[in-house]
């Protein structure tokens, strides 16, 4: 008897569903860590319950096309939740994402409360990078999975939820993992967007690939704000380090464009300009300056008009940009802002002077102000970019080869230890020791 076709697909999409649900049972005793993976793990379990409940049972037509149909639309949505669980896998069962997923929320959350954040390892050669379409295929694989608009679990998605990804072969770099604040931005780009103006476009190009391309990189220059605005030198200083000599493209503006806008907010915010330099941060400003006479070099070539036009347009607007983010970064919430009076705080004191000495991180006083984020990943680049501290820190070493990198992998395992703890404590309320 020649094989049925539609009861072949619907057998296959049954085994998805089994292999699906395998693969939860061996992720569940995981699950205990992380809010966004907790709740993306329930999403899956709801989706495949109701998967199941749409799966065909007895015999079908053998050219059904309706019903094979329905059941490669099933098959695909299984495919998009087996997708889902690799991300929710790295997230709690790999030490950096999981660390960094707690205090990434709480820094969005001073700008948007109700927000989820997963942070996963993509191990392509890849840059940091933010996964825009994702909130939108989760609802619709949800509708189509759950076959009701008004399912409370699909009502349940926040309005913010930024899937986060970390290069693999970066994931011991805790001091570059500074990025994902403007990955972290671009989810608040994308919640709180600045219209374009009017624009008086350059001769002999196309109204649409202007307007694209100055919408991508202002899209680019709002989330570096963003991310300096909630950082403060820390994402400037881990964009230094990954793109040095970068050029214009398509996508992004060249660097000289980028840090002059993230210069301009940290002036705002304290770090930078008129006055004695903030305690810690004294190197920074000869620092900053030094990588903006670089990346001169980057600006567009005379032959690139397009290019040239829109660095053009967007240089004189980094003021309006960043008033649109300081417009935006109080309201309605108490903000938690890190800026050159935090500095003042004695648990920042305190994390440079035991990060200097080698002396693990959680073991910070736990009567002292517990150490955020942006103060964690500030202290190191202070410890490794001030070129005292980092001497010092060195000494600590005494072998005689690969000092730098042995140094530099101590450091990483300080401020990864110190970012552990402090998500602990603001997941669980757990106090230091």
């Amino acid at each position: 008897m020649p094989p049925n076709a539609t009861d072949e697909l619907v057998q296959q999409a049954r085994f998805r569903l089994t292999a699906l649900r395998d693969t939860m049972g061996t992720l569940q005793p995981a699950t205990r860590h992380g809010l966004s993976a907790r709740f993306l793990f329930n999403l899956c379990r709801r989706a495949v319950e109701g998967l199941e409940r749409q799966i065909p049972e007895g015999p079908q037509a053998a050219e059904d096309t309706v019903v094979q149909d329905a059941v490669k639309a099933l098959m695909a949505s299984t495919g998009f939740f087996h997708f889902l669980l690799s991300f929710v896998t790295s997230a709690v069962n790999e030490r950096v994402p999981e660390a960094m997923t707690v205090p990434l929320e709480k820094v969005a959350g001073q700008v948007v409360e109700h927000n989820r954040m997963l942070v996963y390892y993509d191990w392509t050669p890849s840059n940091y990078s933010f996964r825009r379409d994702f909130p939108r295929r989760l609802k619709e694989q949800l509708v189509e999975a759950l076959d009701d608009e008004d399912d409370p679990a699909i009502k349940a998605v926040p309005q913010l939820f930024a899937v986060l990804s970390i290069p693999a072969a970066e994931r011991n770099n805790v001091l570059l993992h500074s990025a994902l604040a403007h990955e972290v931005g671009h989810a608040l780009v994308e919640q709180l967007p600045l219209p374009l103006p009017p624009l008086e476009l350059p001769p002999n190009q196309k109204p649409v690939d202007a307007t694209t391309l100055l919408s991508k990189w202002q899209h680019e220059l709002l989330a570096d704000a963003w991310a300096t605005v909630l950082l403060g030198p820390a994402p400037l200083l881990s964009l230094m380090e990954l793109s040095p000599h970068d050029h214009a493209s398509n996508d992004h503006p060249c660097n000289f464009l980028r840090f002059t806008l993230m210069r301009h907010c940290l002036e705002k915010s304290g770090f930078l300009g008129a006055g004695k330099p903030p305690v810690d941060m004294e190197w920074l400003s000869g620092h900053v300056e030094s990588a903006l006479t670089r990346a001169q070099t980057s600006q567009p070539g005379a032959n690139e008009a397009l290019f040239v036009w829109a660095h053009k347009q967007l240089l004189q607007r980094i003021s309006e940009m960043l008033d649109h983010v300081s417009k935006h970064d109080l309201v309605a919430y108490k903000r938690e802002a890190w800026d050159s009076e935090c500095l003042k705080r004695p648990s920042v004191h305190a994390l440079v002077w035991r990060i200097l000495h080698c002396t693990p991180p959680d073991r910070i006083d736990h009567k002292q102000e517990q150490p955020s984020l942006a103060s964690i990943l500030n202290a190191g680049w202070a410890t490794h970019k001030s070129p005292a501290r980092w001497q010092k820190f060195c000494a600590q070493f005494c072998l005689k080869q690969d000092v730098e990198y042995n140094s530099l992998l101590r450091l990483n395992q300080l401020l990864l230890k110190a970012i552990e703890i402090t998500s602990i404590r603001l997941e669980w309320g757990v106090p230091l020791q």
